[in-house]
């Protein structure tokens, strides 16, 4: 199954600064962008309008409209973090990575594939289970500045060359080039 991963530039403490940073001005900031939960517009099936709860209900906790505030709040807040929402903090946190810093691309995978490079991996997974519980239908991970300066060279090099690494040399190349020009980490994040 195909995978998208998609490409942050963002200084990983930065990130990781924002949970438990209780910053009620850039908290407020990204739930002013989201979607309004609204049961009576049909986002939450099971639920029906008339009994809502709120915040509060279940039936609306588990839509997507009701789930990413809550994510948000949750990161904010540093947890708790309840493993049957473990989707959600990712895809919060990567609310969060497209207003520190810019996306740069992204790139289909799928793992098992025998030619993806270590460094989409990399990108994909190497901090799933750190400071969420872990999933297996979404993950995030990270290469930072210094080894994208080390793999610039190698990746270019690629990159012009007659293997292409099943078409991640270019894009690497360029992610690496983005990193060590800005001076900042890559951040990925997948699902699917």
């Amino acid at each position: 199954m195909s995978h998208i991963l998609h490409v942050y530039l963002v200084d990983l403490a930065e990130v990781e600064a924002v949970i438990g940073s209780k910053d009620e001005k850039f908290l407020g900031r990204l739930l002013a962008e989201l979607p309004k939960h609204d049961p009576g517009d049909g986002c939450c099936e099971p639920c029906d309008a008339a009994d809502c709860e709120g915040a509060d209900c279940e039936e609306c906790y588990r839509c997507e409209d009701a789930q990413h505030p809550q994510a948000l709040q949750a990161i904010f807040a540093g947890g708790p973090f309840e493993e049957d929402h473990a989707d959600t903090y990712i895809s919060a946190l990567e609310l969060i990575c497209d207003d520190l810093g810019p996306y740069i691309g992204d790139a289909s995978f799928w793992f098992g594939y025998k030619g993806l490079p270590e460094e989409i991996l990399s990108l994909a997974s190497d901090m799933d289970g750190d400071l969420f519980p872990f999933t297996d239908s979404t993950g995030w991970g990270h290469i930072g500045k210094e080894s994208c300066a080390e793999l610039l060279p190698e990746w270019e090099a690629n990159a012009a060359g007659p293997d292409d690494h099943g078409g991640y040399a270019a894009p690497l190349a360029t992610w690496f080039r983005r990193s060590v020009t800005e001076k900042k980490d890559l951040i990925g994040f997948w699902a699917g």
